[in-house]
């Protein structure tokens, strides 16, 4: 959670939230990087950053809470699940609200059975079992990703091209791609529009593309995109990983996994995420510590969410804090 500045017009004063919710005088919608809460209305004093300054006038806000930027949060996740939307059990809320508590860090729907109306409706589900700190991932749908205001959109091998799919979701959205070659990772790697990877398939579980499952390519990618090199693109390893099979992905270079059906089909998702969960943070150790003080250092308390005249004057805004300025 972070803090940051907030506006309520031209002439209000630049002030710093004293907590983790930030106070605008009006709900600001949805817009991608954080969320607002609806009302009731409450009163939040609000400070300046000034020393010994005295406290701004007490009003009555809508509560904001301003989260770190989606691309920090994409760096800083280790863990992204797959799944349907679970119709058969009819329980994906509550899966996914006992996944992202048990350390899923991004719920990535992908249902070829589903209609969009169904998906639209599973990805609203997801986003709210996602709050605070998750992320919800569409995966090739460019239709799907504009409807849903999407943070994330996974791209499959090839096309789209990433500049296209930008035109879909908005600037601050995190894009990704499936890579299935090292042609294709170091593709991924050089391409500006492309914010993280997919690699594998691992162990199967994913279309071949004329290509046998193992673990050479995370080793390529784990010696030309090293996990623990701050700047460099996170990237998951991703098909039939399990936790039988997580300490050879581990070893080959990868620390970050997507898994499928080895949280979704569990008997207790929740428990095997833990578990996956667990033994990624024992695979970084100490190093993520300071990774996750380096990224938060890097992005600033948290990314602006719109530009200033995509606001009426009147409106709140939100503001980056010049103290911590946004990466170009």
């Amino acid at each position: 959670m972070a803090t940051g500045v907030v506006t309520t017009g031209a002439a209000a004063p630049a002030v710093r939230a004293q907590g983790t919710h930030l106070a605008a005088s009006a709900s600001l919608g949805r817009r991608p990087g954080y969320t607002v809460t609806p009302p009731p209305c409450d009163a939040r004093t609000l400070t300046t950053d000034t020393p010994g300054a005295a406290p701004v006038a007490t009003t009555t806000l809508a509560r904001v809470t301003a989260l770190r930027g989606i691309d920090v949060r994409m760096r800083l996740a280790r863990l992204l699940c797959v799944t349907d939307s679970r119709a058969d059990s009819a329980d994906l809320a509550s899966f996914a609200a006992g996944v992202f508590g048990a350390g899923v860090n991004v719920l990535q729907l992908r249902d070829d059975r589903a209609s969009d109306t169904d998906k639209l409706a599973a990805l609203e589900l997801l986003r709210t079992a996602a709050f605070p700190h998750g992320l919800v991932s569409v995966y090739a749908d460019l239709e799907l990703a504009r409807e849903f205001a999407a943070d994330v959109l996974h791209l499959p091998k090839g096309r789209p091209e990433a500049t296209k799919a930008r035109r879909y979701v908005s600037r601050w959205a995190s894009v990704g791609r499936s890579c299935y070659s090292e042609s294709e990772i170091d593709a991924a790697l050089a391409d500006d529009g492309i914010d993280f990877l997919t690699i594998g398939p691992a162990f199967g579980g994913l279309p071949w593309f004329g290509r046998l499952p193992g673990l050479d390519l995370v080793r390529h990618a784990a010696q030309v995109a090293d996990p623990s090199v701050q700047g460099t693109k996170p990237w998951f390893a991703i098909g039939g990983i399990t936790l039988d099979n997580l300490d050879e992905v581990l070893a080959a270079g990868a620390r970050r996994v997507a898994i499928g059906r080895a949280i979704t089909s569990a008997t207790d998702p929740a428990a095997a995420a833990r578990a996956f969960g667990d033994r990624l943070r024992a695979a970084w150790g100490d190093e993520f510590d300071a990774f996750i003080l380096d990224a938060a250092a890097a992005e600033g308390r948290f990314r602006p969410v719109a530009d200033p005249d995509e606001f009426d004057s009147d409106r709140p805004r939100l503001e980056q804090d010049p103290e911590f300025p946004q990466n170009p």
